[in-house]
């Protein structure tokens, strides 16, 4: 039967090249799958590198901050060191100045 010939090898060449097509999706599909993973690898990697990052810079930060904390209390302590300084110049100027005025009214 001629008919059923011709359509063995039209069903014979279209099962070859359907298993053709799933061999080549398949190996499509893996190609894919290792480039997902290769992106998620990446994007995993990123993201430690960042948090990483993160945790030095809050590190840092909590370093910086406690310096300047430290270097705020010098100031006050600087500026009231300034301050007493100050009022001890006054004094002595004022005693000098008290001292100059008893000479001068002793000499008188």
């Amino acid at each position: 039967c001629p008919y059923y010939f011709t359509n063995s090898v039209e069903v014979t060449f279209s099962l070859k090249k359907a298993i053709l097509w799933i061999d080549n999706l398949a190996l499509m599909i893996e190609n894919a799958q290792k480039e997902l993973q290769k992106a998620r690898k990446q994007i995993q990697d990123l993201n430690w590198q960042r948090k990483n990052d993160q945790l030095a810079g809050g590190a840092k930060l909590r370093e910086l901050e406690s310096n300047w904390v430290s270097l705020v209390s010098k100031n006050y302590e600087i500026e009231r060191a300034i301050i007493q300084l100050e009022n001890e110049v006054a004094q002595m100027k004022q005693q000098q100045g008290d001292e100059n005025k008893e000479n001068i009214r002793q000499d008188f």
